[in-house]
């Protein structure tokens, strides 16, 4: 009997790195995308839901779309990194009108059981537990990108998406979920091939992503939420640590605090680059 895939919802944003994750994701075959949202992070959350529009119906794909939050939970407005842009401009479908937080909660209550993939800030998860008290009763997996444990890249000793809603961060990781984080110690430590780059395509979408990756010197091609995305394929891949955290919401906004208490999260420290570049190499169909 042939199991049945997992359902996945993506909570995320349109960087360098996030494009390469929703083509991958786009091209595999081990779970079932049911839904896509945006949070404000490197562009605003409705230029990031309009790209995602455009790639998908580039991709042939018919998949509920929803722009998400442009401010956290503190009613604070997430600052984006980056700049707004048309990556793509092929819009057959529409974003739907409803909140994140009741698109992702519906999606979820469909589906029965649910996995998330959250590469931004944790706005749109945290606004449907608070909303919704059997919220978490759908969610099997969350698999996060953010946090550190050494230096940080928005200040010294904080990450971006857990700094810009610490208090989000705090309503996920109280919640009693399977619950996996990529941080940027790990997720930092790999780019793009050069090997990657070189190769012809005959798919538009897949070139239009190598065109932007060639503008930035190899150190810069962050690869970080493509590895999440591989974290959710091939979770034996990587080593982890179980460690009951909080984010600090005030004083060192952002840092990670580990805490006494039987909820542990799973945080990696180690990867298999090569089984990861087996991966994106077998994906991309290079």
């Amino acid at each position: 009997m042939e199991k049945e895939k997992p359902f996945v919802y993506i909570d995320t944003n349109f960087s360098l790195s996030e494009i390469l994750m929703l083509k991958l994701a786009f091209n595999s075959n081990e779970f079932e995308i049911v839904g896509i949202s945006s949070v404000n992070s490197f562009m605003d959350a409705k230029s990031a839901a309009l790209n995602i529009l455009s790639m998908t119906c580039m991709e042939d794909l018919i998949l509920p779309i929803c722009g998400g939050s442009s401010f956290n939970l503190k009613n604070q407005e997430i600052l984006t990194r980056g700049e707004n842009s048309v990556i793509f401009d092929k819009e057959d479908d529409y974003l739907s009108e409803e909140d994140p937080e009741d698109f992702l909660y519906s999606l979820a209550k469909d589906c029965g059981r649910l996995d998330i993939i959250a590469t931004g800030p944790l706005t749109n998860i945290g606004k449907a537990i608070e909303k919704y008290d059997d919220f978490v009763d759908y969610i099997d997996h969350i698999f996060i990108l953010g946090s550190n444990f050494s230096s940080g890249d928005i200040t010294k000793s904080s990450e971006f998406n857990f700094f810009t809603d610490p208090k989000a961060a705090n309503i996920v990781l109280k919640e009693n979920i399977d619950t996996f984080i990529l941080p940027i110690d790990l997720s930092n430590s790999l780019s793009l091939p050069d090997e990657i780059l070189k190769e012809n395509s005959s798919d538009p979408v897949l070139n239009k992503i190598k065109e932007i990756y060639k503008i930035y010197p190899k150190n810069e091609r962050e690869l970080k939420a493509a590895i999440l995305l591989y974290m959710v394929v091939k979770p034996q891949a990587f080593i982890f640590e179980e460690k009951a955290i909080k984010v600090n919401e005030d004083f060192d906004r952002g840092a990670i605090s580990e805490i006494s208490s039987k909820n542990k999260k799973y945080v990696a420290n180690r990867l298999n680059d090569q089984t990861f570049f087996d991966f994106l190499f077998d994906r991309l169909g290079v």
